[in-house]
């Protein structure tokens, strides 16, 4: 079986491919391939996408039996498990550290979470830096690890 690296690799591609991007001419059904790829190996980002393409017609012939079927099983493995996790520590000046993994040291329990709405990884980590590097006892940055997630989401109410 693929890493996880190389199906987010193929998940990748097939953004290039749709979008025309890297002097690539934009070519859907060959987008769709890639992420089918990624897909079939359980990537949900990539379950995801191909619905949406399934959905749209984008590369693949219509059908929303088919999307809502990458839909479920997107949606099936909902909050990224704890194995994908990032945790975030940030003093303030300087980079934040960033640690894959399940969890940092020891087992720590979630007790509590926020979600962001945001764009990319990259925004999600730049807001939980901020939250880790926020002032405690005598202004002091907390340094506190925060996990980040992506959260996937179902399919919308026309499926």
């Amino acid at each position: 079986m693929r890493s996880r690296a190389d199906r987010q690799r193929q998940g990748k591609e097939s953004e290039r491919r749709r979008q025309g991007r890297g002097g690539l001419a934009p070519d859907p059904a060959q987008a769709a391939e890639y992420e089918r790829a990624a897909a079939d190996k359980g990537f949900a980002p990539s379950q995801q996408h191909l619905g949406e393409l399934y959905l749209h017609g984008e590369g693949v012939r219509p059908d929303a039996a088919e999307a809502f079927q990458w839909f479920r099983k997107a949606a099936a493995q909902g909050l990224a498990g704890p194995a994908l996790a990032r945790f975030v520590v940030w003093d303030g000046p300087g980079a934040p550290v960033i640690t894959d993994g399940p969890f940092p040291e020891s087992k720590e329990l979630l007790a509590g979470y926020r979600l962001v709405d945001v764009e990319t990884a990259e925004r999600a980590i730049e807001i939980a830096a901020r939250a880790s590097a926020a002032p405690g006892p005598d202004g002091v940055p907390i340094r506190q690890p925060i996990g980040v997630r992506q959260v996937l989401s179902a399919p919308g109410p026309g499926v």
